[in-house]
């Protein structure tokens, strides 16, 4: 389960490297949660879950590095995920460690 949940942090990361590029409006999908249903055979609630994941990664680098180590599971990445909050990121990456 720690080897998929490595995985899956790599996978989160490449998911909103590809949100950030636009990689969906490329095919003509509505968004890239969408783009990924249709290419991944995922679930969008999965896909925009990955997406949110990914983007926490690039803000807390501590939680993304742990996540892809195996130190923190998928679960503990989507929680941290949920807890981000508009408009108050920094605070956010106050509490990082």
């Amino acid at each position: 389960r720690a080897e998929m949940d490595r995985l899956e942090a790599v996978f989160a990361q490449l998911a909103h490297a590809g949100h950030v590029r636009g990689v969906g409006s490329v095919d003509g999908a509505a968004s890239t949660a969408a783009w990924l249903r249709h290419r991944a055979g995922m679930r969008v609630g999965d896909a925009k879950a990955a997406i949110e994941c990914g983007a926490v990664c690039e803000l807390l680098p501590a939680v993304g590095r742990d996540w892809r180590d195996g130190e923190i599971t998928t679960g503990a990445a989507r929680t941290i995920a949920e807890a981000r909050v508009k408009g108050f990121d920094h605070e956010l990456q106050a509490c990082e460690q």
